[in-house]
């Protein structure tokens, strides 16, 4: 499952917007975070606040819901202002770690390829020209 998350840093004020796949770790300390689980690769995003524990919580997919999960931190999470133990997530909804306040902006399906479109040729000076014609933007899967 792919989703994409939104935050502003608490200290920095900088705005945070990745995309990443399930599952995902959340935590303080970047070194405990675990790399894979159950054979998956996981991404795994720092929090940098004493309030957070050093892994806090997991987000994963649950039967096709998107499942926020707290690893036994010391201060919890909150869903939509709710303290929760696990919950499940929607686009719009907010989850709160200390003083992270991290929104949902999408969640969809994995894609197991990427599509890239592209026009290969350029009217640069000195390269070759292909008339217009034949001028055709492959797409290319991997």
């Amino acid at each position: 499952m792919e989703i994409s998350l939104t935050w502003q840093d608490p200290v920095t004020g900088e705005i945070r917007t990745p995309v990443l796949s399930t599952p995902i770790a959340i935590g303080r300390d970047f070194s405990q975070l675990p790399r894979r689980i159950g054979g998956k690769r996981v991404s795994r995003i720092r929090l940098d606040d004493g309030e957070v524990s050093r892994i806090h919580l997991f987000l994963d997919e649950e039967n096709g819901l998107l499942a926020a999960i707290d690893h036994n931190s010391s201060n919890g999470i909150e869903i939509n202002g709710n303290k929760q133990l696990r919950g499940y997530l929607n686009p719009g909804d907010q989850l709160s770690v200390a003083s992270y306040v991290i929104t949902v902006t999408n969640v969809g399906a994995a894609t197991n390829s990427s599509k890239m479109l592209f026009q290969p040729v350029t009217d640069v000076d000195g390269l070759p020209t292909v008339p217009s014609a034949s001028r055709k933007s492959p797409e290319f899967s991997r």
